[in-house]
């Protein structure tokens, strides 16, 4: 944090954290989030509507490697309003941090690193659940190297 800046900063809001599998609940609990990361209240949109989550696997590397923590509006869930944007989805009830593309008639969740590991996902519209698209990722923290 910036000298002189405290939790209770109003600059400042708290996001919860959570591990990757609360994110597959249908109502997140609060009292199940791991800790929080401090963000600069600009930086989120809707702060009340945004959680946090870390990867879990290198498929937005470099620019998320595993381990980021990523903060999620999740008040944008429309897929057609977040066409090239990065986004947590849960395509057949697994939580993913991927690019989003619409084609067609398709959801495209497209990783940073494509290949043999890490493929394209795609998901017909038509058959997207209502809670597929958990949110917009609007900012990330990352450590870059071995620890």
């Amino acid at each position: 944090m910036p000298n002189g800046a405290t939790v209770q900063d109003p600059s400042f809001q708290a996001v919860k954290l959570y591990a990757p599998e609360e994110l597959d609940r249908p109502d997140l609990d609060p009292t199940r989030a791991e800790g929080h990361v401090m963000a600069y209240r600009h930086w989120l949109p809707n702060p009340s509507a945004t959680i946090a989550v870390r990867t879990t696997d290198d498929s937005m590397n470099p620019i998320l490697p595993k381990g980021s923590i990523v903060a999620i509006d999740q008040t944008e869930t429309d897929p057609m309003g977040l066409q090239g944007k990065i986004v947590a989805a849960r395509p057949y009830g697994e939580l993913m941090i991927r690019w989003l593309d619409v084609s067609g008639r398709h959801v495209i969740l497209r990783p940073n690193q494509s290949g043999r590991e890490f493929q394209l996902v795609p998901v017909e519209l038509d058959d997207t659940p209502p809670d597929f698209v958990i949110g917009r990722v609007v900012w990330s923290w990352s450590r870059f190297g071995e620890a």
